[in-house]
């Protein structure tokens, strides 16, 4: 799911850096509160029209499977080391996890990056 911003401004200059800094968010404008209400009304509408559809599966599974926790922690692993080139440095980072932790789940799932022989 895609972050939601409401961005009260009238300057045009700073809704071209906030569409420009946030790409892949929804961002929706309003010039005043009068505005903004109005707009927030119209978003908390199509949030209630998704509520009532089915959830989306996961980008790691198929409709209907479910994997034992080791698998989306292995995927998750193998996603995040192949996103970043396989630096374990930026990889743990982006994880949250430290790189004694990640080298040590490199190793219990036994992932291969790009150098492995």
């Amino acid at each position: 799911m895609q972050p939601k911003i409401l961005l009260v401004s009238n300057d045009p200059a700073l809704r071209l850096r906030m569409q420009i800094g946030l790409e892949g968010a929804e961002i929706r404008f309003a010039r005043d509160e009068y505005e903004a209400r109005k707009v927030l009304d119209a978003m908390g509408r199509e949030d209630a029209s998704t509520a009532s559809q089915p959830p989306q599966e996961g980008p790691w599974t198929r409709p209907g499977e479910i994997l034992p926790f080791e698998e989306y922690e292995r995927r998750i692993l193998q996603h995040a080391l192949t996103t970043t080139g396989w630096n374990v440095k930026q990889a743990a980072a982006r994880l949250g996890i430290g790189r004694a932790t990640l080298y040590r789940k490199i190793d219990r799932y036994d992932l291969r990056g790009r150098n492995a022989g």
